[in-house]
């Protein structure tokens, strides 16, 4: 009786052992994954961020950009102030880019396109608008890169595992797992998307 007492004991420390090796995360039961619920898609970046209203022509927080190419290119911009130092300022410009492409792909068909990050120092309504260029980070991005990172952390390719259904506000939002993203493995997500 002894040794099966020991036995048990010693699988379940194993199995411990093996959850905690684990850097993925899986999806949160429920994680934003309803299918009775209609996920919304947008036809353009333009209207997916203008609907969204976190970037927007007019505060100077997002902008069109002309490609001699012709592919698409976007920069998007939060505001920094000086109590921000340089690891604040160039992580706040990864998790754009990680949490725009990550939308795009969630809520438009669009398989790549170009992403600009760069901090914004001037106020709301102040003409013209003062980048702080030397922390702006260009990168292009692809479904297919998204996917794969989807694939490493959450053992899914559906977007959807990274926003929860809002019933009082009656929309889509960020969940977690999309906070996880940007925040907990910002770095190795966005070295990864921006390959």
């Amino acid at each position: 009786m002894k040794k099966f007492s020991l036995l048990l004991c010693l699988c379940a420390l194993l199995a411990c052992q093996k959850s905690t090796d684990n850097t993925s995360i899986q999806p949160t039961p429920g994680s934003g994954i309803n299918t009775n619920i209609e996920f919304p898609q947008f036809s353009s970046i333009e209207d997916l961020l203008m609907t969204r209203e976190e970037f927007r022509e007019e505060d100077c927080t997002f902008q069109l950009l002309q490609n001699p190419e012709n592919e698409l290119e976007i920069q998007v911009s939060n505001r920094v102030d000086e109590s921000y130092n340089e690891k604040m300022i160039t992580d706040q410009v990864k998790r754009n880019i990680v949490f725009v492409a990550f939308q795009v792909f969630a809520r438009t068909d669009i398989e790549e396109f170009n992403i600009s990050s760069v901090p914004l120092i001037s106020e709301p309504g102040v003409v013209p608008c003062q980048y702080l260029e030397q922390f702006r980070i260009t990168t292009p991005v692809k479904r297919k890169t998204a996917i794969k990172i989807l694939d490493i952390y959450f053992f899914s390719s559906r977007f959807q595992h990274l926003y929860q259904y809002n019933k009082s506000a009656n929309h889509w939002q960020p969940n977690e797992n999309f906070s996880f993203l940007q925040y907990e493995a910002l770095n190795d997500v966005f070295g990864k998307l921006a390959q």
